[in-house]
């Protein structure tokens, strides 16, 4: 009934047919809903086999096994099945069996299955075999369009690479080496087991049918049974290929790695056994280089050399690290691998001599730290026997020996050798031995001191007086000698003060602490780590002691004792009475099924001390240690638990019981670690793998401080609160472990954490909200659900070593976002993997500067959106940096810098990323035999570094705009009407219109909180049709490179304070009319793009950093511009005679630069321009010259300032002569050199005078016919003055001034003096010693960036410092984000020609009290900082810009930013006023920009903002503001944006007549009422109007007909 039921299930949802027998896939595309639909029907298989029916019946089914192996990958229309029956089935010849055997497809297919391919990190094309690769059997060429597959020119599988992909399962091992031409097999870093046959049939799981279902992973399962299936249908057949006997089998295998793959399930027999064949065959290497087995749990002893001699004399590398192998090494070891370059076996249980290494002939790096090994270090690897190879030794470590020898020593023995011929070693480490006697004068004597990197000898017997010759040859930190028996230094040599480094700063101490005194690392480093003394002198009487502990055990480890502890010792009481320790194991060896496990050597024998019993270390006392019984198939029998007796074992340290079956009971660890406080020497726990579920009472463990967990079921949990009482952890590993939620507390309360491992889980998050661990030297979180983006505290943790924070991204979780940080500070940092998220933006220019290359191993930044080019400053490591698959679009920097030697020479750039149109698996050249490939596919490969030819994916209008809300935080948007609602039509969603046919047409999203990167390219590919996008006022990244080959119809782009960086591929747009990109951060010349865009019609680039002059043809390449903003940036030099060619202009804004010269004639021909401003050119050290011109062809003409200029002579006679004055609205001439007569012609009488200003210049007098004999209303006279240069009003006069010597005079210093410091600045300013205090004051040692602050370096090449051009002086200081805390020093204000201070998002505050003295500072932000208080800042003297938003002002706007009269740029937002706007506001007469945003403000508008006459932008949205807008408001003529939504303002609409220049108006969310006024905007020019928002009020009646002037 199970079958029949498994049946009936298996029809509908597969969608399949049956005929004679087989099974057909209808659609093969659908894997994954497929693997999906079939997940439970495996499971249900599992279940029939496992309730008792023999697995042999299982053959007489053959529609269930068919459909179950159909499932597992094997394809139905394989020769394997050509008949019905697969048991009985018999090849019809031997050519078809070797076919068979070598179908490479077959094997993949297993491969994708057993090892759980829906779940890969990357499946790209696994298990679509296209009508064009033919039949199954002829589908070499097929899998190699495979992700991870590369094939010869044939079509023949040669490589496989599936490293750290997510494989889970059991893999077909023994099939894949056997592919013909595959050379290089790379499955490591994945959860993988290899089991062979033996141990399949000894896994029985219908011998306990209680437990197997349970405790063996269905993708196991679903693997033993594919193995066992294919030998029973083979194992005739193999008989008869080997002709009944043995025989050998040749791998072409070049390159295996199967490192950190869980588990190979057994000693190097069974690995043997997997590799063989299924009966009798033998499979031999012959060619195999490369060989990586480190974390693979083997146990069992070292393989013999029958064993060796299957991967032959070839092999160069082999690395066995962290296994648990055993056993001596034969001396036939090294005469046989005669190429052995590279041998890592760290880690393990070996055990014996060291002299099979010695004949190693060509080996360079030996690790065989932690291990047993004793005696003493063999000649051959000292360079002590000239016929050895060592002498080619480059790093040799031997440390952490932990064997007994017969004469009861631990670890190495004998002197200590001198390596003076091992000229070639960089890296020696003998540490924690028991190696004596004397450095010798020779030691290292031959090694290059420019190479060598450290010595480590530390915890040996090294004694006598330490020489000076070999230590003066090396840094003082270079030779470790801390904690062995040094009883006095050379120190006239050693201790020489003239020696650089720690030994200039601390003398001796710095080489060892001297005796009597102690440090952690046995000498300093650090000011604030000295030589502690010892309170008695005795404690500690050698140089260089760790602790005050008695120096006469240092390194003498001494054999356990063997008395075997049958008798009570002083320990805890255990159930009322002292431990026995033989007893407490012999009821863990009861509890735990003792007789079934894999070793028990000495277990429950009355004749063997418990010292020697498997598994067991004791202290020298003779009491247990250790315990270290990993896999050993340990398991609870019925009705026990796992004793807690064990934690009252008085010297127990380790206890280590991972992969075993501990806790198969519910709650069975309450019961266990009640206890666990009894332990208080307990150091280290690993329980992974071990069916744990919880840590309840582990809290009481707080001498712990390594814990392990990996590999258990916490049901989705979050991170067990019980662990954050552990504040002694240093290591805390939860990989795979089935754990939620966030990880805040780990970083809160783990202060001492050095390792922190929770790869494979489900936390999820944003990270590090709060708390940093500057101990953290690895940070492992791979595969998780984390969000948002990396935060800046990162760059705190400057001890990380490791940094894994990969594959976050899913389909339900875009993963991190955000830019990528520079990690520029971390000098420890060696392994960095961020790949398979949603990262955006360029790389920073600083990424990983401070990384040691020859250390640094890799970055893997792959499968992101990283935008734009690689820095250059990568070029020393870019072949260890991956970022295939992101949106590169140049390598030209890097490619033309990178060093010589490197693969550049013979791949060139595709060395760095393969180009777009081109693609490898590698996304870019390493080898000849992987070059870069051109893709043939339209639009695939289209960025640099791709892996595949795939075409782009398409997304439809629709999935793009929802990639907008995704991509840019759309849950946090301030609005998001009808956004990602299914059953809303997008064109209804909040920013979009669309056309008539249903197009989408315009995206228009303005001040709306979207962040991160725009994803522009997605955008336009998916709406041509999109001809207008608005994206201002938001924090997004916007790239025009990244869109180069896409064809856009954009007419309208508005990218107004964004964070628009480069206008570099703008001319992608080619029918760009308009372009709005002010407020931005965009420095360098005149883009050169923008002249590509003939049809532009509005360009606004104003409050810029562009510099440089105006290039000569933008008036022939903008021939249609009708507006030209390029107000407030640093133009400089003559204004262009192109200029003259923009016969369409209109308005003409270059104000707020540095222009010089005369203003061209050419402007006469601008006969359409109506307004045009060149005013203050001289505040940044320019000013236009040379006589006024007369702008009498200009008849539209209505505005025209030149104020604040160096222009000279009289006002000529035809002046403006052809204006319309009823029109006119401003003239301004003021503070220029204008001299004689003031005279206008008649035309002009008509102009009020209150439209006009001629204020200090030079006139001597005034015309008759202007004013008659009441001139004052023009000019103020001679010896009178007022601050507007004339009589203010008919009830106001000029004031008496005697110094005042012309006509229009607006100051007098008699009577109103300028400020001057009160203690004049020093004429001798030390600019070095400012900077220095403010790295003092501030912590620099804590900056994310201080690149070098504090050295000899020129203070210019200061990170954040500009200087002058000649002077070498500071003109700008700029350290936002920048990790700043405390007050800054006020002598920052004392710098000469400081000019601009940038000090945002830091933790800062300001004594303002030398701002006086800042007589050039124009700019200064402070936003973001902890400032509460300007006191003082009203001093300053020429301030322009100043920046005090999203700060901590409380209840009150700071009263002295009102005598900031120069003041033309003020934002004070995002802070907690709960004010009304003061009065005062009119008194900052130059005020231009009034930005103050989500303030709190109250109360009504004050009128007195009228006085603004010079406000082009005001911003007080999302206030508390009440009653109506001020009627003084529409006397603003400048004003150009106006945002006053969000707020309860009521009343009548002003009708804004008046206002001429308004583009943008929102009064949107307020309680405007009445109807709209009949002219209202009457004065507007449409054609320069971007946008009105008056939505969400309470206005009533009919849309005045004025509206339809506008779109």
């Amino acid at each position: 009934s199970v079958f029949i039921a498994n049946l009936s299930c298996f029809q509908k949802p597969m969608r399949k047919s049956f005929t004679h027998g087989q099974i057909h896939w209808r659609n093969m595309s659908n894997k994954t809903s497929l693997a999906r639909d079939t997940a439970s029907y495996v499971k249900d298989i599992s279940i029939y086999t496992a309730r008792g029916r023999p697995k042999t019946n299982l053959s007489h089914h053959g529609g269930l096994i068919l459909i179950f192996l159909s499932i597992i990958g094997i394809s139905s229309t394989s020769p394997l099945f050509a008949q019905s029956s697969l048991r009985h089935r018999k090849l019809q010849d031997q050519d078809e069996y070797e076919k068979i055997r070598t179908s490479e497809q077959q094997v993949l297919e297993a491969l994708f299955t057993a090892a759980g391919g829906n779940d890969w990190a990357n499946d790209d094309n696994w298990m679509v075999v296209t009508a064009a690769d033919g039949a199954a059997g002829n589908a070499s060429n097929g899998v190699c369009s495979w992700y991870g597959i590369t094939c010869t020119s044939e079509g023949f599988v040669e490589k496989v690479e599936l490293s750290d992909n997510n494989l889970r399962g059991a893999v077909p091992l023994h099939g894949l080496i056997r592919m013909p031409h595959l050379k290089v097999l790379k499955l490591d870093g994945n959860s993988l087991m290899f089991r062979s046959s033996s141990q399949l049939s000894s896994e029985d799981p219908s011998e306990n049918t209680t437990t197997a279902t349970a405790s063996i992973n269905p993708a196991v399962w679903e693997g033993r049974i594919f193995n066992e299936l294919y030998m029973e249908s083979m194992e005739g057949d193999t008989a008869a290929a080997s002709g009944g006997g043995g025989g050998t089998v040749t791998s072409n295998l070049q390159y295996i790695d199967l490192s950190e793959s869980d588990a190979l399930g057994g000693t190097f027999s069974n690995l043997m056994e997997i590799t063989s064949t299924f009966s009798s065959q033998f499979i031999y290497f012959p060619r195999l280089s490369d060989l990586y087995l480190s974390g693979c749990r083997l146990h069992g002893d070292f393989p013999n050399m029958a064993q060796l001699a299957t991967f032959g004399s070839t092999l160069e590398r082999c690395s066995l690290d962290d296994n648990g192998l055993t056993g001596t090494i034969s001396t036939d070891f090294g005469t046989t691998m005669t190429n052995l370059r590279v041998f890592t076996a760290s880690g393990n249980d070996l055990e014996g001599n060291l002299s099979a290494f010695g004949e190693l002939v060509k080996i360079r790096h030996l690790n065989l730290r932690g291990n047993s090994f004793t005696g003493t270090i063999p000649e051959k690897l000292r360079c002590e026997d000239s016929t050895s190879g060592a002498t080619l030794l480059e790093k040799l470590d031997l440390s952490r020996q932990r064997g007994i020898s017969s004469a009861g020593t631990t670890g190495l023995t004998g002197t200590l050798p001198s390596f003076s011929q091992c000229e070639d070693l960089r890296r020696l480490d003998l540490s924690h031995n028991q190696l004596g006697g004397q450095v010798s004068e020779n030691f290292l004597q031959s090694v290059d001191p420019l190479i060598f990197e450290s010595a480590s000898l530390s915890s040996n017997l090294i004694e006598g007086e330490l020489p000076g010759k070999p230590l003066v040859r090396f840094d003082a930190d270079a030779i470790d000698l801390r904690d062995n028996r040094i009883t006095s230094l050379e120190i006239d040599l050693i201790c020489d003060s003239s020696r650089s480094g720690a030994i200039a700063a601390f003398g001796c101490d710095a080489v060892l602490c001297p005796p009597g005194t102690y440090a952690r690392i046995g000498r300093q480093e650090e000011a604030d780590e000295p030589c502690l003394p010892c309170d008695i002198d005795t404690q500690s009487q050698y140089w260089g002691s760790i602790s005050c502990g008695n120096d006469q055990s240092v390194g003498t480890e001494s054999a356990p004792s063997t008395t075997p502890l049958d008798t009570p010792v002083n320990t805890p009481l255990y159930n009322e009475g002292p431990v026995i320790e033989k007893d407490v194991l012999l009821e863990l060896y009861d509890a735990t099924g003792g007789e079934d496990w894999f070793n028990k050597v000495g277990w429950a024998t009355e004749s063997t001390p418990i010292c020697e019993w498997y598994g067991i270390q004791c202290a020298e006392d003779g009491t247990v240690e250790s315990i270290d019984l990993g896999g050993n198939n340990l398991a609870l029998v019925d009705g026990k638990t796992l004793p807690t007796s064990l934690f009252y074992l008085p010297s127990l340290k380790y206890l280590i019981l991972k992969e075993n079956t501990l806790f198969k009971y519910s709650n069975a660890e309450l019961e266990f670690f009640k206890d666990i406080g009894a332990a208080n020497l307990l150091e280290a726990l690993d329980l992974s793998s071990t069916g744990l579920s919880g840590v309840s009472g582990i809290q009481g463990g707080v001498t712990l401080n390594e814990i392990h967990l990996d590999f258990n079921d916490f049901a989705g949990s979050t991170i067990p609160n019980e662990l954050y009482s552990l504040n002694r952890l240093r290591i805390l590993t939860m990989d795979s472990s089935n754990v939620s939620g966030k990880i805040n507390g780990v970083f809160n309360f783990l202060k001492n954490l050095q390792v922190f491992s929770a790869n494979d889980n489900k936390l999820d998050g944003s990270l590090l909200q709060g708390g940093y661990l500057s101990t953290l030297s690895t940070l492992r979180l791979r595969n998780n659900s984390l969000t948002g983006t990396l935060p800046t505290s990162l760059n705190l943790f400057v001890s990380l070593s490791v940094l894994d924070l990969s594959r976050q991204k899913s389909d339900e979780s875009p993963g991190l976002e955000g830019p990528l940080l520079e990690f520029s500070q971390m000098p420890n940092l060696k392994r960095l993997d961020l790949s398979d998220n949603s990262l955006s933006g360029p790389i920073p220019g600083f990424f990983l500067a401070g990384v040691d290359p020859d250390m640094f191993e890799y970055a893997d930044l792959a499968e992101n959106s990283l935008v734009s080019s690689i820095p250059v400053g990568l070029k020393s490591i870019f072949s260890k940096v991956y970022l295939q698959n992101n949106k590169i679009t140049s390598v030209d920097q890097i490619c033309e810098s990178a060093l010589k030697g490197s693969n550049l020479e013979f791949f060139g750039c595709d060395a760095i990323l393969c180009s777009p149109g081109t693609y490898n698996y590698l996304g870019r050249s390493q080898s000849y035999d992987n070059p870069c490939e051109q893709c043939n596919i339209s639009g695939g490969a289209q960025f640099f570094g791709s892996t595949s030819c795939e075409a782009p994916k398409e997304l439809n209008p629709k999935d793009a705009i929802e990639l907008i809300y995704s991509s840019c935080g759309g849950p946090n948007w301030i609005s998001s009407t009808n956004w990602m609602s299914g059953n809303v039509p997008v064109c209804q969603w909040e920013g979009i219109q669309c056309s008539g046919d249903g197009s989408i047409v315009e995206i228009s999203l303005r001040s709306n909180g979207l962040k991160n990167a725009f994803p522009a390219r997605e955008i336009f590919q998916a709406i041509p049709t999109l001809t207008a996008l608005a994206l201002e006022g938001n924090d997004v990244d916007f790239l025009f490179e990244s869109i180069q080959d896409i064809s856009a119809e954009l007419t309208s782009l508005d990218l107004t304070n964004t964070n628009l960086a480069s206008f570099d591929g703008i001319d992608i747009f080619p029918n760009l009319a308009e372009l709005y990109a002010g407020n931005n951060a965009i420095t360098g010349e005149f883009p050169r793009d923008i002249l590509k865009l003939s049809n532009l019609k509005r360009l606004v680039i104003s409050f810029n950093n562009l510099d440089g002059l105006l290039p000569d043809d933008i008036g022939t390449s903008l021939g249609k511009v009708e507006l030209l903003v390029l107000h407030h940036n640093n133009f400089s030099g003559a204004l262009p005679s192109s200029l003259g060619k923009l016969s369409s202009v209109h308005y003409l804004e270059l104000q707020s630069n540095a222009f010089s010269g005369e203003i061209p004639s050419d402007l006469a021909q601008l006969s359409e321009l109506w307004g045009i401003d060149l005013s203050d050119q001289v505040s940044k050290g320019g000013g236009f010259t040379g006589n006024l011109t007369s702008f009498n062809t200009m008849s539209g003409l209505k505005r025209l300032d030149l104020s604040k200029n160096k222009l000279e002579g009289s006002i000529p006679s035809d002046f403006l002569s052809t204006v319309e004055t009823s029109s006119f609205e401003k003239l301004d001439l003021s503070s220029n050199l204008l001299s004689g007569k003031l005279e206008l012609p008649s035309i002009l009488s008509g102009i009020p005078f209150s439209s006009m200003n001629f204020s200090d210049n030079r006139f001597s007098g005034i015309s008759a016919d202007l004013c008659g004999n009441d001139c004052a209303m023009v000019l103020c006279a001679p010896t009178t003055f007022s601050p507007t240069g004339r009589q203010p009003s008919s009830a106001e006069y000029c004031e008496h001034c005697p110094t005042a010597v012309y006509w229009g005079t607006t100051t007098c210093p008699g009577i109103s003096p300028t400020p001057s410091p009160i203690d004049p600045l020093p004429e001798s300013i030390n600019e070095k010693d400012i900077l220095k205090s403010i790295y003092d004051s501030c912590r620099g040692e804590d900056w994310f960036n201080s690149e070098n602050w504090m050295s000899s370096e020129n203070i210019c090449d200061w990170y954040g410092v500009t200087c002058t051009p000649f002077q070498d002086s500071v003109q700008s200081l700029v350290l936002s984000d920048n990790n700043l805390v405390n007050e800054v020093p006020t002598e920052v204000f004392q710098l000469p020609y400081l000019e601009t201070l940038i000090l945002d998002s830091n933790g800062i505050t300001v004594d303002f009290t030398s701002i006086k003295y800042a007589f050039k500072l124009s700019s200064l932000d402070l936003s973001s900082t902890d400032l509460f208080s300007v006191e003082g800042i009203e001093n300053a003297p020429n301030l322009l810009t100043l920046d005090i938003s999203q700060n901590d002002f409380q209840k009150s706007i700071p009263k002295e930013i009102f005598s900031l009269t120069t003041l033309q740029q003020l934002f004070m937002g995002d802070n907690d006023f709960r004010t009304s706007i003061p009065s005062n506001i009119g008194d900052l007469k130059n005020l231009r920009l009034l930005s103050c945003p989500s303030s709190m403000l109250t109360g009504s508008i004050p009128s007195n903002i009228g006085a603004l006459i010079d406000l082009v932008h005001i911003n007080l949205e999302d206030n508390s503001l009440t009653g109506s807008l001020p009627l003084d408001l529409e006397n603003l003529y400048s004003l150009t944006f106006v945002d006053a939504s969000d707020n309860t303002l009521e009343g009548q609409l002003p009708s804004f007549s008046a206002m001429k220049n308004i583009r943008r108006l929102d009064l949107s969310n307020n309680a405007f009422s009445q109807s709209i006024p009949e002219d209202f905007l009457s004065n507007v020019n449409p054609l320069f109007f971007d946008y009105l928002d008056l939505s969400n009020n309470f206005i009533v009646g009919e849309v005045p007909s004025i509206l339809a002037h506008f779109e």
